[in-house]
């Protein structure tokens, strides 16, 4: 059996009424409603599971639901249809017959009571239009409410929502009244792993995974995502996509230290993305928590005049208690200001042995290398690190101190600081570190001026080049300069900005 691609025009014949998913009833008649994919199953002619057996070889099987209610779809498939088979996505269904799902059926679906059959064709009276995300801003928050989910009530409580850890370790025990509760949990995707090929048991075909890293405030585990579920992880969005699993599958742990895995199962429902407090809450704390764990953080462009702010004539001296005071007053200004610190804390030769002198994140990975290039093992992009601000440790001042990786620094910064310590000077070409006398002459890396006896220097006009001969130098002259560089006193040109929510270092002065 063929039919024609959804890509060609349909005209509906005749005049479709809108419902809601609860309002349908089996029989015929022309209706026509919108709902959320929440569950998948793409047509699978050589190996149908088991338990659709009942369906003819050759249809997509999905689950769709709107705010009101669940139904099930039996889509006539082609191969072109399953770039749009992914959970979440919003579609379009129009039909001349509903009918009823067997309570006989092996699997049974929550809150499914009727099956709609849908053969585009242009003689057809159903159709099936998928929408595509962000093409209509109006049509982002359309059913996205958890079915059991009280809307009325200001205070209410999903039904059956657990934690992630007690799902893990099964301490959940039910209520007397709450047997036919179904099991639901609220989880933040943390990351996307690469895409994987695994060797079937006792099969000679091999399966498609991608493991998505989960996490709510309890604790954190790996979704597994199996072949055709896999574009549905394309759409998700590291540390700000939710899912809200129903009846959520449970891998045992194959190792001691190692959390049970979760899955989606042809019985759950997973709402991606669901409108309800807890889902606000939790993506706030996943975006805070991602802020103060993130490997990097970018240095914003634009923000600030950087030559105003270090050798403007509007300069002035701060104390880490006077920022702080300043931005809790008003966490939306914007200035900057000077900085005179101690360096508590340098790992330069430490992060060197770990292989972590540069770093980045992709795909909300971590990247580390001695290289200022690595390639991202997730989706195999060659990225270009920068040098990890953790190589710096606590500064402090006689008011307050900044822990590592809190500071965020610009290439100049990291020019100044580097080419300042004590007149280190690299030399990317041979690999080595000289050290030069204040009034030296040194070509393109330093200027002395004339004025001033402590003679400030002038960083190149590469600065982004500059901390890369890092990586040529060797151990002995990485260790000098580390011990050049710890209990120094330095003064930090900063900037604050409520977008980024750190101290941005835009010059270092010695």
């Amino acid at each position: 059996m063929s039919r024609a691609p959804l890509t060609e025009t349909w005209k509906p014949q005749g005049s479709y009424a809108r419902v809601n998913i609860s309002e349908l009833q089996p029989g015929r008649g022309k209706v026509r409603f919108m709902g959320r994919i929440v569950n998948i199953c793409p047509a699978k002619p050589d190996h149908q599971p088991r338990a659709l057996s009942s369906l003819p070889s050759g249809f997509h099987f999905m689950v769709v639901k709107d705010d009101t209610g669940v139904v099930a779809i039996k889509l006539l498939g082609t191969q072109s249809d399953l770039i749009n088979l992914h959970l979440g996505n919003l579609v379009t269904v129009w039909t001349g017959f509903v009918a009823e799902y067997s309570t006989a059926a092996t699997i049974q679906v929550p809150f499914v009571s009727m099956i709609i059959p849908v053969h585009p064709g242009p003689a057809s009276q159903s159709c099936i239009k998928f929408h595509q995300n962000g093409m209509n801003p109006e049509e982002t928050g359309l059913c996205r409410i958890p079915l059991e989910y009280n809307t009325s009530s200001a205070s209410s409580q999903m039904p059956g929502l657990i934690s992630l850890r007690a799902f893990m370790k099964g301490t959940h025990t039910k209520g007397k009244h709450e047997d036919d509760i179904l099991t639901n949990i609220l989880v933040c995707v943390s990351s996307i792993g690469p895409r994987k090929t695994i060797k079937a048991n006792n099969k000679p075909s091999t399966l498609e995974l991608v493991e998505v890293h989960v996490c709510d405030e309890t604790d954190h585990c790996v979704l597994k995502l199996w072949s055709d579920q896999i574009v549905s992880a394309r759409e998700w969005t590291a540390g700000q996509t939710i899912l809200l699993i129903t009846n959520p599958k449970l891998y045992p742990r194959k190792k001691g230290n190692e959390n049970p895995g979760l899955g989606v199962a042809l019985n759950s429902i997973v709402d991606v993305d669901p409108d309800f407090p807890d889902a606000h809450w939790l993506r706030r704390m996943a975006e805070a928590q991602r802020k103060r764990e993130r490997a990097h953080t970018p240095f914003p462009v634009g923000v600030w005049d950087v030559e105003q702010a270090i050798n403007g004539p509007n300069r002035v001296l701060y104390t880490l208690a006077d920022v702080d005071e300043r931005v809790r007053e008003d966490a939306s200004v914007v200035f900057t200001g000077k900085l005179n610190v101690l360096i508590l804390g340098v790992s330069i030769c430490e992060s060197q042995r770990q292989n972590r002198l540069c770093c980045f994140e992709c795909c909300n990975f971590p990247l580390y290398s001695n290289q200022s290039s690595a390639t991202c093992k997730n989706c195999h992009k060659d990225c270009e690190l920068t040098i990890n601000p953790r190589v710096i440790g606590p500064v402090a001042d006689e008011t307050g101190c900044v822990t590592p990786c809190k500071l965020v620094w610009s290439d100049r910064a990291w020019s100044e600081l580097l080419r300042g310590g004590r007149r280190i000077c690299f030399d990317g070409e041979h690999g080595t570190a000289t050290e030069s006398l204040p009034n030296n002459d040194v070509s393109d890396l330093a200027t002395s001026h004339e004025d001033n006896h402590d003679a400030y220097y002038a960083v190149p006009q590469s600065h982004q080049h500059v901390w890369k001969d890092l990586i040529k130098v060797d151990p002995l002259e990485l260790r000098d300069l580390e011990e050049r560089l710890l209990y120094s006193r330095v003064t930090l040109t900063f900037g604050w900005s409520a977008g980024v929510k750190r101290l941005c270092v835009l010059g270092v002065e010695w």
